[in-house]
């Protein structure tokens, strides 16, 4: 979004967002705190925000998002761009929540109940959007969930790298390293202090620090899913 000319340029559009005094709140929410965590348009979290309220809004005909769809022309559960566009500060707002280290630590933690933690993640995008979520919400939290859980647990298995067999890589590393390989975003901002101690045989190498670093991040892959869950 160009804060200068409250426009919205992003995937070819051009839409006048000055009567949305919540983009501009948004935009400056995600090119400050957000980007400071790492986060930007392309480095899968707000993505994965934007397919979880996509997914809700089709059991929430009231929210927000369909109104602004309707103003900017556009169908809000046909295109994950368009999505984007119409809940975008909805999305910003998730994800801000989705990061958070005290939260992450219930949504992920191995020791809670992933019933309870699917049921987190659900009550938190049903809270932004301000309406209550439906069964496609659920099932996609549940996937999340899961999905991300096991890709915590292979974090807690890696070894230093592939050349040791018993050495453990550090749990902040092996975090990333983990999010990047399995495509689980939401491990690279798991606080490690707030995470158990857990004795987990060594299984695999974790890629060098410098390959970690250079890497390009890629958004969880969830399209097969969503496509499923909104046919």
């Amino acid at each position: 979004m160009c804060l200068s000319h409250q426009r919205w340029h992003l995937h070819g559009r051009d839409i006048d967002l000055q009567n949305h005094s919540s983009y501009g709140k948004a935009e400056r929410w995600l090119s400050g705190r957000l980007w400071n965590r790492g986060i930007s348009l392309h480095t899968g979290e707000l993505q994965l925000s934007c397919r979880l309220l996509q997914t809700a809004l089709r059991d929430a005909p009231d929210a927000a998002p369909h109104r602004r769809a309707v103003e900017f022309g556009v169908d809000v559960l046909s295109d994950v761009d368009d999505a984007l566009l119409c809940a975008y500060p909805e999305a910003v707002a998730l994800t801000g929540l989705l990061v958070d280290a005290e939260f992450l630590r219930f949504l992920l933690g191995p020791r809670y109940r992933v019933e309870s933690q699917v049921e987190i993640m659900q009550a938190a995008v049903a809270g932004v959007l301000r309406s209550s979520g439906g069964r496609a919400l659920q099932l996609l939290s549940g996937e999340i969930v899961r999905r991300s859980r096991r890709a915590v647990m292979i974090a807690y298995g890696a070894r230093k790298n592939a050349r040791v067999k018993t050495v453990r890589c550090g749990l902040e590393k092996a975090l990333f390293a983990s999010a990047r390989t399995n495509r689980a975003c939401l491990l690279r901002h798991l606080d490690t202090v707030r995470m158990p101690a857990l004795e987990v045989q060594p299984g695999w190498g974790a890629t060098r620090t410098r390959s970690l670093n250079n890497a390009v991040l890629r958004p969880d892959d969830l399209d097969e899913l969503v496509a499923r869950l909104m046919a």
